[in-house]
């Protein structure tokens, strides 16, 4: 069984005990976020094998988050019962049969539910690495980590929209799936065998202190943030397809760039906000980013095809980003004290979002017959975020300004 090195181990098994561990969490969010990429990146497919309106392809996308909306704050109170790493094994078991349920479903009620099944896993995804980064990590080593394993949900993205395709093509879309389940079952033998066991600490303990004030400015913004960015990643490819005339692969690989992009941003928005005395400044920097990049989207039916490809190098820079400082903001602030908790309680919010959105985005295309007034709509949703993390700001009082002291500080990898 795989042990959490202390400070007194040396550098090269300390170094390697912690590439494993990153990997381990960096997959399970790549795992637990590939089915809502995936049904973009297959849209056109799906629409075309399972004749799907566009409102109900986007129904599958809000299956997969109207589970994980309500599960989120269960599953955090949940983690603090269980530990972060049972919870990460519990998850990749989930996403498993998900997955495997998806790849044989006969028909778009049972493809329904094997999405909806998915939904468990990722609201166990965030509650479960945060709470073994503040567990098993000490301060100054946490925002990379956090970096990292967020970039896994865009790896599953890059996957989705750089692979899935082709693959499907290949050798059907079930099978690539099939594919996509073996490596979730190979997580969980990571999870079992690399991850360690958590800090002794009681129940109690882990689960102290009520809502903090990152917490109730964070959960209204994950809100509004999840809104524009499902809005973007379910139709991205779709929209490339049927009105600026991509063919399939090429509307894919718009959700390859957003993802590549995206593994890297997060990675480099964590080392930076981590630096940071405070969250908000980053957020908003963030947000009026994002909110250029989909004006691109959406200008682009206007100003030609072209104009979606730096547009969607912008949202995977930005609006697909923002998770690594929202998610840092809860582990230095808890540090292991109600991590699960915080984190299931923004996590509610941010899924709320991404339930919400496809199906309106969806029914307001098939009801106009263009994607202009969607896109407006989305622009709508990131302005009100733009608006919270100002606001967040101004009020200057951010208690995870300073990293609190905890055991894990000293001693620890």
């Amino acid at each position: 069984m795989s042990k959490a090195p202390t400070g007194h181990d040396d550098v090269e098994r300390s170094t390697a005990w912690r590439i494993g561990f990153t990997t381990v969490l960096t997959l399970a969010m790549a795992i637990a976020t590939f089915p809502q990429f995936a049904l973009g990146a297959l849209g056109p497919v799906l629409v075309d094998d399972l004749e799907l309106s566009r409102a109900g392809l986007g129904s599958l996308s809000t299956a997969f988050f109207i589970v994980a909306t309500p599960a989120s704050s269960f599953v955090g109170h949940l983690g603090e019962r269980l530990g972060g790493r049972r919870l990460l094994a519990l998850l990749f078991a989930v996403a498993t049969a998900s997955l495997v349920s998806m790849a044989i479903a006969p028909s778009y009620p049972w493809l329904l539910v094997a999405v909806g099944l998915g939904g468990l896993a990722i609201a166990a995804s965030n509650p479960s690495t945060n709470a073994l980064i503040a567990g098993h990590l000490p301060s100054g080593r946490r925002g990379a980590v956090v970096g990292l394993k967020q970039s896994g949900v865009q790896v599953g993205s890059f996957i989705a929209g750089a692979v899935l395709p082709g693959l499907a093509l290949a050798i059907g879309w079930r099978n690539a799936v099939l594919l996509v389940a073996v490596l979730s079952g190979a997580g969980l033998v990571g999870a079992i065998t690399v991850v360690p066991r958590d800090p002794a600490t009681t129940r109690r303990s882990r689960e102290a202190g009520g809502p903090s004030t990152v917490v109730r400015w964070l959960v209204p913004y994950a809100f509004f943030m999840g809104a524009g960015v499902s809005a973007t990643t379910a139709y991205l490819a779709l929209y490339a397809n049927e009105t600026l005339g991509m063919s399939e692969a090429t509307a894919g690989a718009l959700l390859a760039v957003v993802g590549a992009v995206g593994v890297v941003a997060r990675i480099l928005w964590g080392r930076a906000a981590e630096r940071r005395p405070t969250i908000a400044g980053p957020l908003a920097v963030l947000t009026i980013a994002a909110l250029a990049s989909v004006a691109l989207v959406w200008l682009a039916t206007y100003a030609g095809a072209w104009l979606v490809w730096p547009a969607a190098v912008g949202v995977g820079a930005t609006a697909a980003a923002w998770n690594s400082v929202g998610m840092l903001a809860i582990v230095r602030e808890t540090a292991g004290r109600g991590t699960s908790r915080a984190s299931g309680h923004v996590l509610t919010g941010f899924y709320a979002g991404l339930l919400v959105m496809p199906i309106a985005f969806g029914a307001l295309v098939d009801t106009t017959g263009t994607y202009s007034p969607a896109w407006g709509l989305t622009l709508v949703t990131l302005a009100v975020a733009l608006g919270l993390a100002l606001a967040w700001r101004r009020a200057g009082r951010t208690p995870d300004a300073r990293a609190p002291s905890d055991p894990t500080t000293r001693g620890a990898p």
